[in-house]
């Protein structure tokens, strides 16, 4: 996991496997 707070905002918004 690059940047945490990043990919949790976006498994917020909308929960995308990319992200992980």
């Amino acid at each position: 996991l690059l940047h945490t707070g990043s990919i949790s905002s976006a498994n917020s918004s909308r929960t995308s496997p990319l992200q992980l």
